[in-house]
């Protein structure tokens, strides 16, 4: 996807709303994870920050998923959760 087509997706307010609601659904799948998982600790502070700026990160999310998992409008749901999944673990990786 050229960059101003994934920037064009991106600021669709129905895919923004569902990278919301994926945000949430994956922030209570790493909240229960085990201790162990690998960057477990980043992934729970990846959590608070989410929850404190919420839209700061569906934003984001949404231009990652976007640009760098090459979501749509026309993802489906479970695709656009794997495109979250994939950028939580990046971003964790970073705090």
């Amino acid at each position: 996807m050229a960059f101003i087509e994934a920037y064009t997706a991106s600021q669709n307010p129905q895919l923004n709303q569902r990278v919301r609601v994926a945000l949430m659904q994956y922030a209570d799948q790493v909240a229960q994870e085990p201790p162990n998982t690998v960057n477990h600790s980043n992934r729970i502070i990846l959590i608070g920050r989410i929850m404190s700026d919420i839209n700061q990160f569906a934003d984001l999310f949404t231009v990652y998923a976007t640009a760098v998992s090459g979501i749509s409008e026309s993802s489906d749901d479970a695709s656009i959760l794997a495109a979250v999944e994939h950028a939580w673990t990046n971003f964790a990786g970073n705090i």
